[in-house]
């Protein structure tokens, strides 16, 4: 878990209104509109996580076809050195090639920016290949790369953006350059789709409590955790955590918000819960499975819950939900933190 200004236990001097992280380097002009908060649409919603599995062109025929060429597999890859696949090309003009990646299974929307990785292999270095998006319905076509003929292994990389005229049989094709009559093999493999722009999206309203967790509104989930001791802006001496905890015929206990010491140190926590449905639980802080309440009925409308102990041990400082029985549904837990000092 990654935290700002400091570790789990010590705090460093500083103040943050915001944070974005990218994985692309955006223009000074792009730059200065992403810190006035003009964000395009294009950079929402990226990720580093392959958005389509590794192929496995040995054995995987699902979205991988041949175009007017020989599809042959189990042959000894120059890229992996095992059993792959090769498509072989005919001395002969023509549109051919492979295609991959149909739009149904890699997820991507029309004005998305992305980047495409692979590693490739041509037999011949006079064998052109050009890497295109084709909609197959005649109204779009769009090459990314010309003339990839590398006579070994050979990582490519490119970065492009979706257009909004994607159907759902549109798919990213290796196809051989329209002009090119020479024969040979092509090899693709390590096929990696990253949707680019922004992912990590930390401002100033997604921070639950200062210091506690603040909330990556990228949807990638990279929610950092202030330690004790760090502010944004002003002091601040209360603040409310919030979670939705699900739960599947399941008697198992969870934490709320995160798997982690979200309360922070020396304070005073007031619990307002309701549930989907009725049911008993158990509130702990992860070593105590009741410190703050045993058995106490949770209903279908908001109500303060009855505490055995308003304040964490020090050490355990999670909040952690735990059904009596085996449980189904979703269990809704607000928190009032207030800091307490000595002094």
């Amino acid at each position: 878990m990654a935290y700002l200004f400091g570790d789990a236990n010590n705090a460093s001097a500083g103040k943050m209104s915001g944070m974005m992280a990218m994985n692309r380097c955006p223009s000074i002009a792009e730059a200065i509109e992403i810190a006035n908060g003009a964000v395009s649409e294009t950079d929402r919603g990226a990720s580093n996580v392959n958005v389509v599995s590794n192929p496995d062109f040995e054995t995987n025929t699902s979205g991988y076809d041949a175009i007017n060429a020989t599809l042959t597999r189990n042959t000894t890859s120059p890229i992996s050195g095992t059993a792959d696949a090769k498509t072989t090309f005919p001395a002969s003009s023509g549109s051919r090639g492979i295609r991959w990646l149909e739009k149904t299974d890699w997820h991507l929307m029309g004005g998305r920016r992305v980047r495409v990785s692979f590693d490739y292999y041509v037999s011949d270095p006079l064998l052109l290949i050009d890497l295109v998006l084709w909609t197959f319905s005649g109204s779009y076509g769009k090459s990314i790369a010309a003339d990839l003929n590398a006579t070994t292994a050979t990582r490519a990389s490119f970065e492009f953006v979706i257009p909004g005229s994607l159907n759902s049989s549109s798919r990213l094709c290796w196809v051989r350059n329209v002009g090119d009559t020479t024969g040979g093999d092509l090899f693709v493999d390590n096929v990696e789709v990253e949707d680019l722009g922004i992912t990590v999206d930390l401002p100033p309203s997604s921070l639950q409590l200062a210091p506690g967790q603040w909330l990556d509104e990228s949807g990638n989930g990279g929610h950092p955790v202030l330690p004790d001791g760090m502010r944004m802006g002003e002091a601040k001496t209360e603040g409310v955590l919030f979670a939705e905890n699900e739960f599947t015929a399941s008697a198992v206990g969870q934490p709320i918000c995160a798997d982690l010491p979200v309360l922070p140190a020396d304070c005073q926590l007031t619990l307002m819960m309701k549930a989907s449905v009725s049911g008993d639980f158990n509130i702990g802080d992860g070593a105590d499975p009741d410190r703050y309440a045993a058995g106490v009925t949770i209903g279908t409308d908001w109500a303060p819950v009855s505490q055995l102990q308003h304040t964490h041990d020090s050490t355990n400082r999670k909040i952690v939900v735990t059904p009596t029985m085996s449980y189904s549904g979703v269990v809704s837990t607000s928190v009032r933190v207030g800091k307490l000092f000595s002094g």
